[in-house]
């Protein structure tokens, strides 16, 4: 009985250590993309996808890859739904007057730079 549940715990525990290795994944593929918003120059771009052999053939033969490269994170169809989908917002001919002028602010938009790191940081401390 002792032998069977070590075995369960032990399955247990591998599964959670997979599971928590691929949440760190998502975490860090997450903070990558946050960084190319806010911090541009922390923004690791993704490698290149090498081709087959008869790949580079028909590519330096001029030829075209007719294949697409997947992308977003895999099996949730994050980058697939994004490509496919597009809000589109069509205003009809209106005689509308023109808006007030707008009300008066702090001054000019000026850029606080890579101070906006909150959420950056909230991930660093998982």
């Amino acid at each position: 009985e002792a032998t069977e549940q070590r075995k369960a715990e032990n399955a247990e525990h591998k599964d959670l250590m997979t599971n928590n290795g691929l949440a760190k994944e998502v975490l860090g593929w997450a903070k990558n993309r946050l960084n190319k918003f806010y911090n541009p120059k922390m923004y690791k771009p993704p490698a290149k996808a090498e081709l087959s052999s008869q790949d580079r053939i028909v590519v330096s033969m001029g030829g075209t890859l007719t294949t697409t490269l997947p992308g977003g994170i895999a099996g949730t169809n994050i980058g697939a739904a994004a490509a496919a989908a597009s809000l589109v917002q069509i205003r009809a001919h209106s005689h509308r007057e023109a808006p007030p002028p707008p009300p008066e602010t702090f001054g000019p938009y000026a850029k606080k730079g890579e101070e906006s790191s909150g959420v950056i940081a909230m991930i660093d401390l998982l």
